[in-house]
């Protein structure tokens, strides 16, 4: 089965651009992907902390792409981290050839899908669209591990009611990610693993972990903000507590407000008035 590699990047004084590309995938489908790499930036201090590497399976209509992000690999001229794009595509006869490999492929997606391979990135300032030269699958997952997979039926660790699978973005998540598409009931699907809720939102996805971003857990905190202030009186409204909280602190500054000085001041300017009378 042949493939094509893809790389959307930058290089070391040149801005990002496609340095690689399919002939298979359509502009608006090469834009499209860009998105993640927008998104993958926008959070890009969650995915430093994450464990492991994303790895998207996106099925467009005439074609499927495997890609995954990262960052940190190179530098550009000013010592910037460089973030980049970089993947596989297979035709759409393909496609389920694609999905029985797919257990090898996520066992060792770092390497399969690191188009970097083909590039030397000190030269590499010049290459714009660059045509991708035809792969073997075959070729590329040779040589490496090939996991021992169970087959059959996996049960998700949990499910919402449209069926979507979520997983843990952690080791044990790319275990169950390679069980459950070797599972013989499964067809092939779209899957993101180390996402962002906004990611998501730009394509269905039967198959997601989420990467700890903090826009996921801006509700958490603030929930459990006002469930301290709760806690210090026992069933009792947030009116209540603003009462028995927050009014303290304005007895405390009107006690201060009539200082000995401050009396001492008031009194001598009642003397004044009767001195004048």
């Amino acid at each position: 089965m042949n493939v094509e590699r893809f790389v959307y990047s930058r290089t070391l004084s040149a801005d990002y651009r496609w340095i690689i590309t399919s002939s298979s995938l359509t502009s608006q489908e090469t834009q499209f992907m860009e998105r993640f790499l927008d998104l993958f930036k926008k959070y890009r201090f969650a995915y430093t902390k994450a464990p492991l590497k994303p790895l998207f399976c996106i099925h467009f209509p005439k074609t499927t792409v495997l890609f995954t992000l990262q960052s940190g690999m190179f530098k550009d001229e000013f010592g910037r981290d460089i973030y980049s794009l970089e993947g596989i595509c297979a035709g759409r006869v393909h496609r389920k050839a694609l999905w029985r490999k797919m257990p090898e492929i996520i066992g060792n997606y770092t390497a399969i899908l690191n188009a970097w391979n083909d590039i030397n990135f000190q030269k590499a300032d010049n290459l714009v669209n660059k045509p991708s030269t035809s792969y073997t699958l075959e070729d590329l997952i040779s040589g490496r591990e090939t996991p021992q997979i169970e087959n059959k039926e996996i049960l998700p660790e949990s499910s919402d009611p449209s069926d979507t699978i979520i997983l843990p973005f952690v080791e044990e998540g790319l275990k169950k990610l390679k069980k459950t598409v070797n599972s013989p009931s499964f067809s092939p699907s779209n899957f993101a693993f180390g996402c962002t809720a906004e990611m998501v939102k730009e394509k269905q996805f039967r198959i997601i972990a989420y990467v700890d971003d903090k826009n996921r857990k801006e509700p958490q905190t603030k929930t459990t903000e006002r469930g301290r202030k709760k806690s210090f009186i026992s069933d009792t409204s947030d009116s209540a507590l603003q009462i028995t909280v927050e009014n303290p602190q304005k007895v405390t500054e009107k006690k201060r407000f009539f200082t000995d000085e401050k009396w001492k001041k008031i009194v001598n300017k009642i003397r004044l008035i009767f001195l004048k009378k």
